[in-house]
């Protein structure tokens, strides 16, 4: 006689459970646009293609969502300029910019950078262009003092953020930031001219009269 071994409806459930992923409670990450290694050597033919003697590169226009490690493993060493404007990057991770430390201008304009930080291994910098990004009044300070080891940045541009406003005469003051003794300096520089000019703008017009 055939023998059959029946599995009750509760039993069965349990083991479908067994198998089935529980797709409620499973995290999914979603894998972010990075800098690959055939884009960065698509965007070197002005180099020959040479990635490990390059330079500067322009990565704009790309919708990358991080810069990712391989542009430092791979050119960390000579690469002294690099455009990323106008992507999608919001966050600066350490990870990405450590090999980065010959870099000296930094220009990630029309992104979504919402905090500058990770730059602390990129000692040569010396320009940082953040125009039009998302950096906020209750992120400056913490902004501002991860700038503070990088002693040779001159230049830091921060137009277009919540922080400073976006109308046009936020170009009043000071727009270009630059940092350190420096840029108090060119603030005070600044200021004097716009002084010197309304003083000018008076004395003419005393005279037409």
């Amino acid at each position: 006689k055939s023998k059959f071994v029946l599995t009750s409806n509760t039993k069965s459930k349990q083991k479908r459970q067994a198998i089935m992923p529980d797709f409620d409670t499973a995290t999914i990450t979603p894998k972010l646009r990075t800098i690959t290694l055939e884009l960065i050597r698509k965007r070197s033919e002005h180099n020959e293609c040479l990635v490990s003697t390059l330079e500067e590169i322009a990565l704009h226009q790309e919708e990358l969502e991080s810069i990712g490690s391989i542009l430092g493993r791979t050119c960390g060493k000579t690469l002294s300029i690099l455009l990323l404007q106008n992507n999608v990057i919001s966050k600066l991770a350490y990870q990405d910019l450590k090999f980065l430390k010959k870099l000296t201008y930094l220009n990630l304009a029309l992104n979504n950078v919402s905090k500058i930080e990770g730059l602390g291994n990129c000692e040569c910098l010396e320009k940082l262009d953040l125009t039009l990004n998302f950096i906020d009044v209750d992120t400056l300070e913490e902004s501002m003092e991860n700038l503070r080891g990088l002693k040779y940045l001159k230049e830091l541009y921060l137009l277009g953020n919540p922080c400073f406003g976006t109308g046009l005469d936020s170009d009043k003051e000071e727009v270009s930031c630059s940092s350190g003794s420096n840029g108090r300096q060119q603030r005070q520089d600044s200021k004097k001219h716009d002084e010197d000019d309304e003083e000018d703008n008076e004395s003419n017009e005393r005279k037409k009269k």
